[in-house]
């Protein structure tokens, strides 16, 4: 009797543990997921995701995580297009129910650093100083102490104010040379020269934490840093010498493996698909059996694929891709290999047939995955060039309304309908005999306007969209539209990568019209002088800055 109840314990304990293993194992797919769908734009899915986890676990740990990616699902969403979700509103919940878990000075910690990779700097600082006051003692603030130069400093970057950044840098450094979170920060400040094209002085950041703290966690990944940085640039020749120090001294780190898949992904991008595959068997010989491992397996035969299709050897492309899909039935990493192979026919090659074929495959094979419906724009975008390349262009607007009713909050869709506009916008540079290119600029501009006034706005594509118009109408001689477009990108986006070249297009249209008669001159060149002056003020290292400084002085008598 008592044996039969020791098993009957035993067998409980096996149920309510495998329960409890379930439990867990569902949660953890769940955040996986939503992550993915939050990294290729599908934000509703994810918020649906992070929703359920939240009344499904109340009051947990997991719940909390949801709560926090949330908030910073809701940063992203603002960043790239119009948010559904009220961040304030879900942060302000994340510290209510959780103000008496461990975790909270963590989570807003990564909500802070959001706020400022998104560039909204103010909020990074006073969530930063929260942290401070009301977790004093704690690891996180003494991390936020660093926090708020460093938004400071990112600032500076992102308005190409490259000495005071430097200036501030050193001081930085002379600060909180002490730190144990000094090589983060640092680390930090480094993706952000690189995000604003530095790479100079993204690599000599990146090479500062190598130096004095290579033993640290950001030490590695700084490592990572200056090969991507070297890739990016397309100084190959530097990459090889700073893969070698990642792999030599680094070789125990548990973080490797993602290191060298993110510089695969960088090589990829600069078209390097032979060495993008030797980091990818690499992969696979340092950790086989890896969610990493399993990745690079699939990522290595891309990389061969995507030879091919750069070589035009589109048979062998073809058969290829059926012996990826029969070889590696059950990997999740097909559907991305997939992508990228029609991408490359798509956006490299403009070889629409060939990159349907490829997009109707993953529709085919993966009807449920989210990738399924952008294979379905990706699909219906190709037909729409197809329909510009053949001249046929009163069928372009009708087939674009289409797309936009049936896809119309889609993270990609003011992507899809800049790269369209930007057909018309070549065209109408290289015109042809048929054709006067005044009607290509001005196809040109109604997508671009479609973008700005139809589409959730997003920070990724309506300076854009904004600047290629305003390019648009100075061709076609609507000069008011042009000031219009370029404006809305400096009053709306101060701080986005083309706000510096909008003030000057302003600059430079009051000078066309002043020249043209339109206006006065001297009314022209006040304006002028005073888009120069914003431009010099608020970008002083930015490209145009010499041209502007120099018309400036020009105008001294």
């Amino acid at each position: 009797m008592r044996k039969s109840k020791i098993f009957l314990g035993l067998v409980i304990n096996v149920i309510i543990f495998a329960g409890v293993d379930a439990c867990f194992a569902d949660v953890l797919t769940q955040f996986q997921q939503a992550a993915a769908y939050r990294d290729d734009g599908y934000f509703d899915k994810a918020e649906e995701l992070y929703k359920k986890v939240i009344t499904e676990n109340p009051g947990t740990n997991n719940a909390l995580k949801a709560q926090k990616e949330l908030v910073l699902l809701s940063l992203r969403m603002q960043y790239h297009v119009q948010s559904t979700i009220n961040d304030q509103a879900v942060l302000g919940k994340l510290i209510a129910d959780f103000s008496a878990n461990s975790n909270l000075p963590a989570a807003l910690y990564e909500i802070a650093d959001e706020y400022g990779k998104v560039r909204r700097h103010e909020k990074a600082k006073s969530l930063y100083q929260q942290i401070i006051q009301q977790y004093l003692g704690s690891v996180y603030a003494a991390k936020a102490r660093l926090g708020i130069p460093k938004t400071d400093i990112r600032a500076l970057i992102e308005v190409k104010s490259d000495q005071a950044a430097k200036a501030a840098i050193e001081k930085f450094i002379s600060d909180y040379s002490n730190s144990p979170h000094i090589a983060e920060s640092l680390h930090d400040i480094a993706f952000q020269w690189r995000w604003s094209k530095n790479f100079a002085e993204a690599i000599r950041t990146y090479q500062y934490v190598v130096d004095h703290w290579p033993t640290a966690e950001y030490g590695m990944w700084s490592q990572m840093g200056v090969a991507k940085a070297n890739v990016e640039s397309g100084n190959f020749d530097a990459v090889k010498p700073a893969l070698s120090k990642l792999i030599q001294n680094y070789s125990g780190n548990s973080g490797l493996p993602e290191a060298l898949e993110r510089i695969a992904i960088q090589y990829r991008k600069a078209s390097k698909f032979a060495e993008a595959k030797a980091l990818y068997q690499k992969i696979v010989q340092i950790d086989p059996n890896s969610s990493f491992g399993g990745r690079a397996k699939v990522k290595a035969v891309e990389m061969n694929i995507l030879s091919d299709v750069a070589a035009g050897k589109d048979t062998a492309v073809s058969a290829a891709v059926d012996n990826l899909l029969a070889n590696f039935a059950g990997n999740q990493a097909v559907a991305d290999a997939l992508r990228d192979v029609a991408w490359e026919y798509d956006e490299e090659l403009g070889k629409y047939q060939q990159a349907k074929a490829i997009y109707q495959k993953i529709i085919d094979r993966y009807p449920d995955n989210y990738r399924a419906s952008k294979a379905l724009i990706e699909i219906t975008k190709g037909q729409i060039l197809e329909l510009v390349k053949a001249g046929q262009d009163d069928k372009v607007l009708p087939e674009i309304d289409k797309l936009v009713a049936t896809y119309p909050n889609h993270a990609f869709l003011p992507d899809t309908l800049c790269q369209i506009a930007s057909n018309y916008y070549k065209k109408a540079s290289q015109p042809d005999s048929n054709q006067p290119n005044i009607i290509y600029f001005r196809k040109a501009a109604e997508i671009y306007e479609k973008v700005i006034n139809e589409l959730p706005a997003s920070r990724s594509f309506l300076p854009r969209a904004c600047c290629y118009a305003g390019d648009c109408y100075r061709e076609l001689g609507e000069y008011e539209n042009a000031i219009k477009s370029y404006q809305k990108v400096i009053d709306t986006y101060p701080t986005c990568d083309m706000a510096w070249n909008a003030l000057f297009m302003v600059g430079q249209t009051y000078q066309q019209i002043g020249k043209l008669g339109i206006i006065q001159k001297s009314e022209a060149d006040a304006q002028t002088k005073a888009a120069f002056e914003q431009l010099l003020a608020k970008y002083p290292d930015c490209k145009v800055a010499a041209i502007a400084q120099n018309w400036l002085s020009s105008q001294v008598k």
